[in-house]
Parts: structure tokens; sequence; C-alpha cells
């Protein structure tokens, strides 16, 4: 019995290599696209070809995550999840590390002589020592009759309000030096403060808070707001916060002209009141040093 295999057909073989090709190329694009998900998968590293960081601006930032050990978890879900926020903390202090090298800026302090308060250093020394163009913003006003004196400045810094306690109140603009109104409102003010923009701003006079635009017009009188001591504006929340010498605190909603809440502080008259432009939360002092 003859055991001589018979050739294929051309026709079958070349099917048979179709088939085969088109085998190889489906195993090719398989293994692409398993190379790209492993790609996608792994953590990326924004900073591979940027220059280091010194160690110690890293650890100035670090908050503790590089001591961190993932082995500590019991199951292997866990540790892959804490490694991946681990591997996010260690990053987020990289990347504080490198914004800190852009920042150039120096905050300025007056230094004075061996023995010499800087206190006693006076506006105008200040103003001969600096440079030319910040000299140049260094004004005057010579306001003695209505004082002391509240003020207020825009979050751009351009517009100054001004409250004298014993009436006057006046808004400007202190680079141009133009006056936008003044006003006399013939009782004490206690505080004023710029709202979202320069065109209206906001009195604590003696009973009542009320509000103004840039030309001195009253526009609203908040009765809710009464014997206010200090006011602070969040421009993000859009509310206008007011300390009492009764003790309370009042958040009103400028938007819609509504109060928020208010709340007694029970620890005396607030004479102090100051914001966190950070968080929007609200410092205040009171007379047993809290």
């Amino acid at each position: 019995m003859s055991t001589d295999l018979k050739p294929l057909p051309k026709a079958k073989r070349k099917r048979l290599l179709e088939h085969e090709q088109k085998a190889s190329t489906r195993d090719e694009k398989v293994k692409d696209v398993k190379a790209e998900v492993t790609s996608l998968r792994e953590p990326k590293n924004e900073f591979a070809d940027a220059p280091p960081i010194e160690a110690s601006r890293l650890q100035k930032h670090d908050t503790g995550a590089s001591s961190l050990n993932p082995s500590n978890m019991r199951s292997a879900f866990h540790r892959e999840k804490f490694e991946m926020k681990k591997r996010k903390l260690v990053q987020r202090s990289e990347k504080t590390a490198r914004a800190e090298i852009l920042n150039k800026e120096e905050e300025g302090f007056i230094e004075g002589d061996d023995g010499e308060p800087t206190y006693a250093i006076r506006q105008t020394e200040i103003a001969d020592a600096v440079d030319i163009a910040n000299a140049s913003k260094y004004f005057e006003l010579h306001l003695e009759n209505f004082g002391p004196y509240r003020v207020s400045y825009t979050d751009n810094g351009r517009h100054l309000l001004l409250g004298g306690k014993r009436g006057h109140v006046a808004s400007l603009d202190w680079q141009t030096k133009n006056l936008h109104c003044e006003t006399n409102v013939m009782e004490t003010v206690r505080d004023v403060r710029w709202m979202h923009t320069e065109n209206i701003y906001a009195v604590a006079q003696k009973h009542y808070t009320y509000v103004y635009d840039n030309q001195g017009t009253e526009l609203h009188c908040i009765k809710q707001m009464h014997e206010i001591h200090r006011l602070e504006f969040l421009p993000r929340h859009f509310l206008l916060v007011g300390s009492s010498g009764t003790g309370w605190l009042h958040w009103l909603d400028v938007s819609i002209g509504k109060m928020v809440t208010s709340f007694p502080c029970r620890m005396g008259s607030l004479d102090v009141m100051c914001q966190n432009p950070g968080n929007a939360i609200i410092h205040t002092g009171h007379d047993n040093v809290s």
C-alpha cells in the first residue's frame, strides 16, 4: 500500500495561505491592542524629561506620603488602590515643588537699623527709599475733621473707599485721583466695604447698614443688619458679612437680597473681623482674647 501524500490542489493551498496570513495579522492586532491597554494602565510621569528637583524642596512639600507602605494592606485590591493613592500624593508634592520654582517673587518688608522699631519709619522715608515706579504710587490725603477713617480697596486695587466716623464717605480712583462721589451721611459710620464691583458699596452706619452706588445714591437700607461694627464681602459667594455690637454675625446674599443666616456668638461686641480670601472663612476677635 502506497503512503505517498498527494499534493494539495493549487486553489486549496492558496486559501490556506490566505487564512494563515489573516490569522497572523489578527494576532498582531491583538498584541498591539494589549500593549496599548497596558501602556494606558501604567502611570505616566509628565515630568520624566524635566530636570530633577532638589530633595530639600520635595521634603518641604511632602505631607508624609513617601513613608506610606501599601504592603500593610490586607488584600491585593486594597494594596493596589492604596498604591495608586500614594502615587497621586507623591505627584502632588512634586508638582507643588516645581510650581514653587517658577515663583520668583519675594515678599517685601521693612528692615530698620539696629534697635530702631519699624513703626517709627515714616511714609515719606519709605517713598524716598523705593524706586521711581513705586514712589509714583505714593499719595497723601489730609483728612483731619471727620476721622478716624475706615478704608476699603476693590479686588483689583484700583478704587479706594473712605468712611469717617463722623459721617464722611468718599470713593475715588486713587491712580488717576478722580473722585467718584463724596457725601456726609450725617451719622456715625463704623465701617465701609466695596462689594462685587466698584459701582456699589456698603456702609455700616449708626443704626442700620446702607448700600450706595458710586454716585452716592442710597439704594437699600438693610434693617436686619443693625448696629454693625465691621463688614466683609465674599466676592466668590456674593455674601455681605456683618458683625454687630450685640455679638451677632449676619450673612446677606446680595444677589437675591435675602439673609442667609444669623447667629449670636455670645462673646460680647464683635469689633474685630476679617476674612481668609483663600477659603472665605470669617475670623473674629473677642474681649476674652479668643
